[in-house]
């Protein structure tokens, strides 16, 4: 799958990419992106905005996020309150997300037209898997 997205994606802006993933849950996508195991694919990342409404799920996520050998950490990850409506609270302003992933939560989005439309509308590239 990263292999596709890499392939996807325009050239990396100076400073890496800019990512935004809603319904980011405990952060298992995340840390694949932010610290690949070997044979995955190195995405040039600035940061990663993990949105997650579950508190516990965004509990999780920073206690695994911890975890990590920050020697392997490509960027900077973080987690906020929000949801598929509300980015709000990302610190990502509108516009300036290089990639918004879903990895494992599109089946949560109450309102896939209203998602996508938003996604489009605000210059974000959208990547489901």
């Amino acid at each position: 799958m990263f292999e596709i997205i890499a392939k996807a994606l325009p050239p990396a802006p100076t400073g890496g990419y800019t990512i935004l993933e809603p319904g980011a849950g405990t952060g298992i996508f995340s840390r694949l992106v932010l610290s690949p195991p070997d044979g995955y694919v190195r995405l040039p990342i600035s940061q990663l905005v993990g949105v997650e409404p579950s508190a516990g799920m965004r509990q999780a996520w920073d206690k695994a996020y911890a975890k990590i050998d920050p020697k392997s950490l490509l960027a900077k990850g973080s987690i906020v309150d929000g949801s598929f409506e509300d980015f709000s609270q990302s610190g990502v302003e509108k516009g300036s997300a290089d990639l918004v992933a879903i990895a494992q939560a599109w089946h949560w989005c109450p309102d896939h037209e209203s998602a996508l439309v938003r996604f489009t509308f605000d210059s974000w590239s959208l990547t489901l898997s």
